[in-house]
């Protein structure tokens, strides 16, 4: 297959296969998808009405194969919690009808899941991100929030992480924080600046971890880790009406690409008009301040 064209079916149906297959069952096949859809795509920013209308759309396409001389073809899945097709066949209206009784009863750490998170903040066309209430950024699986001389990260728990919250536990150094339960690290990563690990905190309160810590340098993040897309810093600046709290550092960065702009527009001048017209004084390279 040539480099970048689309994958048949046939391609696309062994590759699902293999992944049902490698999750042992159609349901964590299911999960795993629908996390996919979270973490790497804009689909949870629609309404919740409108993801399960797209969804049951797409479902109502499809049924039971009226071919039954492919049925020796099917390739069995292993099983595990999931039902099966005569389990799901004795209840046709599972999925049809999602107000009925037996789809509101989904097992209770399901409901635990779905009811955490946070409304995620929104977003530029580039992607950057508008800051939330406290100058940081929301995501669906965390937020944090920020002074220029702290910050406080606030990660929702589950019933299921809720009971076993003995075993959380919540590991730092000056650049990274990373939060386990037991064996399994459930979020953290590398931070886009330092903080002092003699002043970091964490306690759980209302079904919720918050961890607080202090900045090393006095500044605006724009981004709480380096994965992160970066938090529109001037509507920051816009809120609080000041410059007064923006690092030195920040400043002279500022000032640079001024600078750096007055020398661009000099240059494209120069091969435009060479040795004709001279740039006007107001978009000549003006000297940094010392």
């Amino acid at each position: 297959m040539a480099a970048g064209a689309p994958m048949s079916q046939k391609d696309l149906d062994q590759l699902y296969l293999y992944a049902a297959h490698s999750v042992r069952g159609v349901k964590p096949l299911l999960r795993s998808f629908f996390g996919f859809l979270q973490r790497n795509t804009d689909f949870y920013e629609a309404s919740p009405e409108a993801c399960q209308h797209m969804v049951l759309s797409v479902l109502r396409e499809f049924g039971p194969s009226q071919d039954h001389t492919k049925q020796d073809k099917f390739v069995k899945i292993p099983r595990t919690q999931s039902a099966t097709i005569e389990e799901i066949n004795q209840q046709p209206d599972l999925m049809t009808d999602h107000k009925k009784s037996s789809v509101e009863s989904e097992d209770e750490e399901e409901e635990e899941e779905e009811d955490v998170g946070f409304e995620p903040s929104k977003r530029t066309k580039k992607g950057s991100v508008y800051p939330n209430e406290g100058d940081g950024s929301t995501f669906r699986d965390y937020k944090w929030i920020q002074a220029p001389k702290e910050l406080e990260i606030l990660i929702p728990l589950c019933k299921h992480r809720r009971d076993k919250k003995s075993k959380l536990d919540v590991a730092f150094t000056p650049s990274s924080i990373r939060v386990s339960l037991g064996s399994d690290e459930i979020w953290g990563g590398e931070l886009a600046d330092k903080i002092k690990t003699d002043e970091v905190t964490w306690t759980i309160e209302d079904n919720i971890l918050c961890i607080r810590a202090e900045k090393v340098k006095l500044a605006w993040w724009r981004q709480l880790l380096v994965s992160e897309p970066r938090l529109l810093l001037q509507h920051i600046l816009r809120r609080h009406n000041t410059l007064d709290e923006i690092s030195s550092v920040e400043i002279q960065s500022m000032k640079k690409a001024v600078v750096n702009k007055g020398k661009h527009a000099e240059e494209m001048h120069q091969k435009q008009f060479p040795d004709k017209i001279p740039l006007p004084e107001h978009l000549r390279d003006q000297p940094s301040a010392p």
